[in-house]
């Protein structure tokens, strides 16, 4: 439960609130009582909403609960890789930017997040997915970003199978798996996240072919969808 109060000598009511249990203190900008208490009602209203904070009151959000609503909106969407986002949020970032104020954020911050980084031996794509987290944040907390570089990365796959060599490999696969990886083969789609989760309500069988859920996609890919078409579908 917020509260309005002034402080001793002077006019202008300051207004106080919780976001996640943590309080924030505003100046009001008003010495008329009433009229800070509307201004509270409408912070906490937009706190109870998940609408971003309006002012002054963004500028005054802190690292901590613009990437908590980025695991908010992880886990409204379905997004199986929340627990990865996690991670990155405990070990990475919050040791770096934890308690700062989003927008006391600055270019020569996230230079300097990225050199520690590369220094002790992070790749440049897993400094990437870090930053992602970090324009996400600042996305949906509305609050201009400071200058986020994405990194050159050189992870590019190799030692691709033959085919020959994908059969010597099969034969040798338990019954069960020869299908799955067979599968895999043919759509290159991933096996634990997109292929194992597949239920026959994705597969259209006039038409041959089967799409990826939303969910089981690591990107949105913003309207479209991932199908696959394969000779022939048989229930088991």
């Amino acid at each position: 439960m917020g509260t309005v109060f002034r402080q001793k000598g002077r006019s202008t009511w300051m207004i106080k609130y919780y976001r996640d249990g943590r309080p924030i203190y505003e100046s009001s900008g008003t010495d008329i009582k009433d009229d800070a208490k509307a201004i509270l009602r409408q912070r906490e209203g937009a706190l109870a909403d998940g609408r971003p904070l309006p002012g002054k009151a963004a500028r005054l959000l802190r690292f901590d609960d613009a990437v908590k609503d980025v695991e908010n909106d992880y886990a409204a969407n379905g997004r199986r890789s929340i627990d990865n986002l996690k991670g990155r949020i405990r070990k990475h970032l919050m040791p770096v930017f934890g308690g700062r104020r989003l927008n006391t954020i600055s270019d020569a911050d996230v230079r300097d997040y990225i050199s520690q980084r590369l220094e002790k031996g992070a790749k440049p794509a897993s400094i990437n997915r870090e930053l992602a987290i970090v324009k996400r944040a600042f996305k949906l907390a509305k609050v201009t970003r400071p200058e986020i570089p994405s990194l050159e990365e050189h992870n590019i796959r190799t030692g691709f199978f033959e085919r020959e060599q994908f059969e010597a490999v099969w034969k040798h696969l338990p019954e069960p798996w020869r299908p799955v990886m067979t599968f895999a083969l043919l759509t290159g789609w991933r096996v634990r996240s997109e292929i194992l989760p597949i239920t026959w309500a994705q597969v259209d069988q006039g038409r041959r072919s089967c799409g990826l859920r939303w969910a089981q996609r690591r990107i949105a890919p913003r309207g479209r969808s991932r199908m696959a078409c394969c000779p022939s579908w048989r229930r088991s």
